[in-house]
């Protein structure tokens, strides 16, 4: 069972790590950066969680920052994708963070929260570059 924890997990960052090959790099706050190395398991969570906030204010700047140069019409489908976006990575997350034989194993919780940071991560990376490309 551990094997197979640790395999959708490596799975679920190897998946995020070619996309953001292409998007550009993820940015993690130094106060994530030393909260995981000096954690043990029991933390990594709370660290994930800590970041994850940080994550998300810079994932609405950074629609925000799309939302004042794109076209209305640009507008509502980027906040209709956002939308999408956020109900696909709670289900995909959710989906990580479940084990196979139901709650209760501590790694699960690890995986749903390290899922929900990456991909929030990922997709303000991803907006920044679209950002960038754009502009010219």
């Amino acid at each position: 069972m551990l094997k197979l924890t640790c395999a959708i997990f490596l799975l679920t960052v190897s998946a995020i790590a070619s996309r953001t090959a292409i998007a550009g790099t993820i940015e993690y706050s130094r106060a994530y950066q030393e909260c995981v190395k000096a954690a043990h398991n029991s933390l990594t969570v709370r660290c994930a969680t800590d970041e994850l906030q940080r994550q998300q204010a810079k994932l609405g700047r950074e629609v925000d920052a799309l939302m004042k140069v794109l076209p209305a019409a640009r507008r509502a489908k980027l906040t209709n994708v956002q939308r999408l976006f956020e109900a696909y990575r709670e289900a995909n997350c959710k989906f990580y963070g479940t084990s196979l034989n139901g709650p209760g194993y501590y790694m699960h919780d690890v995986n749903g929260a390290m899922c929900r940071l990456h991909m929030t991560a990922d997709r303000a990376s991803e907006l920044r570059y679209f950002l960038q490309v754009n502009r010219g």
